[in-house]
């Protein structure tokens, strides 16, 4: 989160990036002002966020396995309790 906040100041939204159409805009930063936009975009029915980061100022960090804090678990989807089980079981196993 450090490196995206570093960098939110100069763009309307700051989105984890790993390269092709694959982001992470549930984990991004979005200014106020890009509120607008996002409202024209749910009055045509377009619900797909990343089709917003063409219209406006948009910084996209790549995450890439250079980092140091790589993992292949760092944007880990919990939509289930079963999901949220197995993270749990994996957040356990990092700290014993």
């Amino acid at each position: 989160l450090k490196e995206l906040i570093e960098n939110s100041h100069e763009y309307d939204i700051v989105v984890p990036w790993h390269g092709e159409q694959r982001f992470e805009p549930m984990c991004a930063f979005y200014h106020k002002n890009v509120e607008s936009t996002f409202l024209d975009f749910i009055l045509q029915n377009n619900y797909k966020i990343p089709d917003a980061f063409e219209r406006v100022k948009t910084y996209k960090y790549l995450i890439s396995q250079d980092l140091p804090y790589f993992s292949n678990d760092l944007f880990f989807n919990v939509n289930s309790q079963e999901e949220l089980f197995v993270l749990h079981g994996k957040l356990k196993s990092d700290h014993d």
